[in-house]
């Protein structure tokens, strides 16, 4: 009963996090392929808990 409410709310927070914390469009190369990774790891999590929201 909770648990798509907990999806959701991990959901808000994982996305905020990406976007304030693994800003890869503004810095250099090196840096960046790191933070760009990371920013798509949190996406695919992003994906498993909309997943796991709905069954």
């Amino acid at each position: 009963m909770a648990r798509p409410f907990a999806a959701g709310a991990l959901v808000v927070f994982t996305l905020a996090t990406n976007v304030m914390l693994l800003r890869f469009w503004a810095v250099e190369e090196p840096e960046r392929q790191v933070l760009r990774n990371a920013f798509l790891i949190n996406i695919a999590v992003i994906g498993g808990l909309l997943l796991a929201g709905t069954f």
